[in-house]
């Protein structure tokens, strides 16, 4: 394989990273918003807490949530 089928590989893994990564922040934002709409219409907080659950899965290096 030439340096030059290197780049374009690594250009295409990036482009994909940068592609996947502008779709979550999307998603993530098309949530918060929903959310924070919601919130707004009926002063219920749980809609707030439930558009930030995934953040109660994550875990540290010693295996807490």
């Amino acid at each position: 394989m030439s340096e030059s089928n290197i780049l374009v590989l690594n250009n295409d893994i990036t482009d994909s990273l940068v592609t996947d990564h502008s779709e979550l922040a999307w998603n993530l934002a098309e949530k918060s918003a929903a959310a924070m709409r919601d919130y707004a219409a009926t002063g219920d907080m749980r809609y707030l807490l439930a558009a930030q659950r995934h953040l109660t899965a994550v875990q540290d290096d010693s295996g807490d949530t």
